[in-house]
């Protein structure tokens, strides 16, 4: 199995982050189509690659098999994740969040 290279260091804003923890909880992110900031969150210990479970029609005693695809990584909250992203939406409310959405993540 091949490895994943290591991520580069990104700094992300408080909005870019905020956006990146509501796309991972409306969709499934696949790891290997994402962008800089879900690197930055993974490094932030805010998601994890989990492997995505099989479906039974991707079980090889299927009929189907022959439609198999092998298993992808998409994202999953941490619990820091998703203690984050509750503390950014009450801070998207706060009145002055308009500078904080253009501050670095710490």
């Amino acid at each position: 199995m091949r490895a994943m290279p290591e991520p580069r260091s990104v700094t992300v804003t408080h909005a870019a982050l905020l956006d990146a923890l509501r796309r991972v909880r409306q969709r499934q992110v696949v790891r290997y189509r994402h962008g800089r900031v879900l690197d930055a969150l993974h490094a932030l210990g805010l998601i994890e690659w989990v492997r995505q479970p099989e479906r039974r029609s991707q079980q090889l005693s299927s009929p189907d098999s022959a439609f198999y695809r092998a298993p992808i990584e998409v994202a999953q909250f941490t619990p820091a994740g998703r203690t984050a992203l509750d503390r950014l939406v009450r801070l998207e409310d706060a009145p002055g969040w308009s500078q904080l959405a253009g501050a670095p993540y710490r």
